[in-house]
């Protein structure tokens, strides 16, 4: 079955932060002679190499590596699916962070360096940007990061995906469905040899790129999509089950009548048994 891809806020959201990044890059900060303004320099480059890049809640990337499932943990605990920070920015001292939900992006958070180790919402600032909270963002010492809502006491832990000098449109997709589908499995119906690696398939004719749905709108269910790098059009979708290394692929079909709701064949498409190393 084939119908256009619904493409999750993050993507866009990725390709605006990357115009802007080469568009308005601030000059880093310069250290001058003074002792405690060396110090600080060196603590601001530290920070900055730590938070520098792109960022996804720990909670949920655990959740799903442990389970392979996606919508059953779409509703994350996190305020924030993830943010993005940037180095440059942050050396200037006064960073804004990008954070955005699955469906939602575009939350500006105006950053101030606070000599501690960490960045804080910028009071000054924080009133082009209502929708901000009281925050602090720090690197953590196992290489998460943290955010904490100093007026609830909330932390949430986001672990890094990607560096800021990496941003890809596909990052985030193929870091979640590497988590489930990477490997080589054996078709039982056909006997044919498919392999997922990164983001790209080999073994099913001329679909060679793969990803998953990880913002559901109008399905249900778990599903994964299938293109090819000669086409951007259209795509093949399935709804995936993963059970104890095999995953089973049936076909997703269309709403019928007035009926909004995607749903799939009970009938599979492909039971894919995994290949032992």
């Amino acid at each position: 079955m084939k119908h256009r891809f619904y493409i999750p806020v993050f993507t866009s959201l990725l390709v605006f932060s990357a115009c802007a990044k080469k568009e308005n890059a601030t000059p880093a900060i310069k250290n001058t002679t003074a002792p405690a303004a060396v110090n600080a320099a060196v603590s601001l480059e530290k920070t900055a190499n730590a938070l520098d890049g792109i960022w996804i809640s720990h909670d949920y990337l655990t959740t799903i590596e442990k389970t392979k499932q996606i919508y059953a943990n779409a509703a994350h605990k996190a305020t924030l699916f993830g943010f993005m920070l940037y180095k440059d920015k942050m050396l200037t001292g006064k960073p804004d962070m990008e954070g955005f939900n699955t469906f939602e992006g575009g939350y500006i958070y105006p950053l101030l360096y606070n000599d501690a180790g960490y960045f804080e919402l910028d009071k000054v600032r924080r009133g082009k940007y209502p929708e901000s909270d009281y925050m602090q963002v720090r690197p953590l010492t196992d290489g998460n990061a943290e955010i904490t809502y100093t007026k609830s006491g909330k932390k949430d832990v986001f672990r890094k995906i990607s560096g800021s000098d990496k941003v890809d449109e596909n990052i985030l997709n193929n870091t979640i469905s590497s988590m489930i589908f990477n490997g080589t499995y054996i078709d039982k119906r056909t006997g044919k040899k498919i392999t997922f690696t990164n983001g790209r398939v080999s073994g099913m004719g001329k679909l060679n790129l793969f990803g998953v749905m990880y913002a559901f709108e109008e399905r249900n269910f778990d599903e994964v999509y299938f293109g090819s790098d000669q086409t951007t059009e259209n795509t093949v979708n399935y709804h995936f089950v993963y059970s104890n290394g095999a995953i089973t692929l049936y076909p997703v079909l269309r709403p019928a009548g007035n009926n909004d709701t995607y749903t799939y064949s009970k009938t599979p498409s492909y039971i894919l048994e995994p290949v032992q190393q």
